[in-house]
């Protein structure tokens, strides 16, 4: 699995390096406002063409708002360097960008779901450890749609209760790796929570944290409003770059290097290079 580059402004990216933690955010207060439906509108059109029956349609949207619990996400692109992703994710590029392992950032419990020639990933919610995913977005082009419409017909060959429950759990973890095509410049992936209740604990990233987490929804205010979140502890091997926004006050500045050297080293990222931007966005 590829390098994955979480953008950011200074306050962030201190709060991450400092801690080692990174914060998954309420996925209702991005900047997609079709976020967590773009599948489940696209079946349910789906079922009303190939099975009209009213009872599988209103059958399966009662399903769907049974199985909507919050979802919960750390983003991140795969484009390293990105004009697009320091204008919009790291204060006007005046931020940082860190490149993760994604290897070492997490190793997915749940099954993939082919699609193309890409295998996607989606929370689960039969263990704790299957409540976290992390997985490239699928962007909702025609062909790709039209995959996952197949899968969740291939769920419904029998509507009975059981068979309509897997399938409206299926869309939702569609629909938490999926986003709208106009959005697919940004080459993304997600580290994603799917928490099996508001109090459920955040599992274990798979190394022992700097400190105990075993935090619940926490609260902070962002610009669209009160939103929760939660805490994930990484390994500090995970860190694998440290990049400098091409706006970055210490952008170009050598004594400047030597400070970000040094917070680089107290935070146990050693081997992670800091590079500066090439964008010639100033």
């Amino acid at each position: 699995m590829p390098t994955i580059y979480h953008y950011c402004d200074a306050t962030a990216f201190l709060s991450i390096v400092q801690n080692r933690e990174l914060w998954l955010a309420n996925t209702r207060k991005m900047n997609d406002h079709s976020e967590g439906s773009v599948i489940a509108r696209a079946f349910v059109d789906s079922l009303r063409t190939h099975s009209p029956s009213v009872g599988t349609v209103d059958g399966f949207q009662q399903a769907v708002r049974v199985n909507q619990n919050e979802l919960f996400a750390c983003c991140f692109s795969q484009d390293k360097d990105s004009t697009v992703q320091w204008m919009s994710y790291a204060d006007q590029g005046r931020g940082f960008a860190i490149g993760f392992d994604s290897d070492k950032l997490w190793t997915n419990k749940t099954n993939p779901y082919p699609i193309g020639a890409k295998n996607y990933y989606a929370p689960g919610s039969k263990t704790v450890d299957e409540t976290v995913a992390l997985s490239e977005i699928l962007y909702a082009e025609d062909q790709n749609i039209l995959e996952v419409l197949k899968i969740l017909h291939g769920l419904l060959v029998q509507p009975d209760a059981y068979a309509t429950a897997n399938a409206a759990a299926a869309c939702r973890w569609f629909d938490a790796i999926t986003k709208n095509r106009g959005f697919r410049h940004e080459c993304e992936w997600r580290l994603i929570y799917g928490p099996l209740s508001p109090s459920s604990v955040m599992p274990a990233s798979g190394h022992t944290p700097q400190h105990e987490n075993k935090n619940g929804m926490l609260w902070r205010p962002t610009k669209y409003g009160i939103a929760p979140y939660f805490k994930f502890p990484f390994d500090p091997s995970a860190v694998v770059e440290i990049w400098l926004g091409p706006r970055n006050p210490d952008h170009g500045d050598v004594s400047s290097r030597h400070l970000l050297e040094l917070l680089r080293n107290l935070s146990q990222f050693n081997d992670a290079p800091i590079h500066e931007s090439a964008s010639p966005y100033r």
